[in-house]
């Protein structure tokens, strides 16, 4: 490879890193649902309190899960939209 075609593989691997660095978005997997809400409230989910229900996802994209207490009894929600933003719901299904 001459110096010029590798200069050039060097700089679009260093804007390609600095997009991943610098990049607002968000893609929701079903493996950081919980990470996104943990950011969301600034501590980690209390599992010590409530029972936590596997992450689903919905039609349009969005994933979510509920929490009960250790009773059952249903405490709140949490939908996360495809592009990330966290709604949290309480155990009337309004928005908190």
């Amino acid at each position: 490879m001459d110096v010029l075609l590798q200069n050039t593989h060097l700089t679009q691997l260093l804007l390609n890193i600095d997009f991943l660095i610098n990049s607002d978005e968000v893609t929701v997997t079903r493996s950081n649902v919980i990470d996104i809400v943990e950011d969301y409230e600034g501590h980690q989910l209390d599992t010590d309190t409530y029972i936590y229900k596997e992450p689903e996802k919905d039609s349009d994209g969005s994933r979510g899960f509920s929490f009960t207490d250790k009773e059952g009894h249903l405490e709140g929600s949490y939908i996360i939209d495809k592009d990330g933003e966290v709604t949290k719901y309480d155990e009337d299904g309004e928005p908190e």
